[in-house]
């Protein structure tokens, strides 16, 4: 069951879109997509990832108009943990994104400031970045590249 994003997750999730639309758009790489667009998985579940990215070429073999509900995955996927999401949660939706065609994953932690980054298998991260380093596109977006620390709110004082 999916469960609404929370209100500091929604932020973290909006300044990420902010920065993957103003490197896509002039670039017509694709389309970034919110936490309420629904996508069906390979073996028929609807997810919604709180960040999408889907390229023009992938987004091509949808038919025209776009159906409410495609059967498609992003190539990016995007999840902001809340307190309520279970390891289990995350992994599953993971290994439903890698077997549905997503190639790139963020998993970003507002606890820890942290960006878990999987790139082709739900197992375990390639790398995990702190707030001090600088998340890139790898494959997916190459030239991509945002500052972790600029996804997160300053921290309260």
């Amino acid at each position: 069951m999916e469960k609404p994003v929370g209100f500091d997750e929604s932020e973290i999730a909006s300044r990420l879109n902010h920065f993957l639309l103003t490197w896509i758009l002039p670039r017509d790489l694709g389309a970034v997509y919110g936490e309420a667009a629904t996508m069906r998985m390979k073996r028929g579940r609807v997810r919604l990832p709180d960040v999408a990215f889907i390229s023009t070429e992938r987004l091509a073999s949808l038919p025209d108009p776009h159906p409410a509900i495609p059967t498609i995955a992003p190539d990016l996927a995007v999840e902001v943990l809340s307190v309520s999401n279970t390891r289990a949660e995350i992994r599953q939706k993971l290994r439903e994104y890698f077997e549905s065609g997503t190639t790139l994953a963020w998993v970003i932690d507002p606890l820890t400031r942290t960006v878990a980054v999987y790139e082709g298998a739900p197992e375990e991260p390639v790398r995990v970045m702190q707030e001090n380093e600088t998340l890139d596109g790898g494959k997916v977006l190459p030239g991509f590249s945002v500052p972790v620390a600029y996804l997160f709110p300053r921290p309260k004082k």
